[in-house]
């Protein structure tokens, strides 16, 4: 699975502490998929991509 979190656009007027957050998830979920990016300018968004056809292919995938 992965970890998502939502970030508004105010998030420079809100106190968040992202490592803890990330680290919580980590504990949470071992092996779990963090993926950052950014709508607005387009960071990460090759890499959440990759990932979400990662995904389907593991769900169309033929079992035996």
């Amino acid at each position: 699975g992965a970890a998502r979190r939502v970030r508004a656009r105010a998030a420079p007027h809100v106190a968040f502490a992202h490592e803890r957050w990330l680290a919580a998830a980590r504990t949470a979920h071992p092996g779990v998929d963090v993926l950052s990016l950014s709508a607005t300018r387009g960071d990460g968004l090759g890499a959440w991509y990759a990932w979400l056809r990662s995904r389907r292919a593991a769900v169309e995938a033929p079992t035996a």
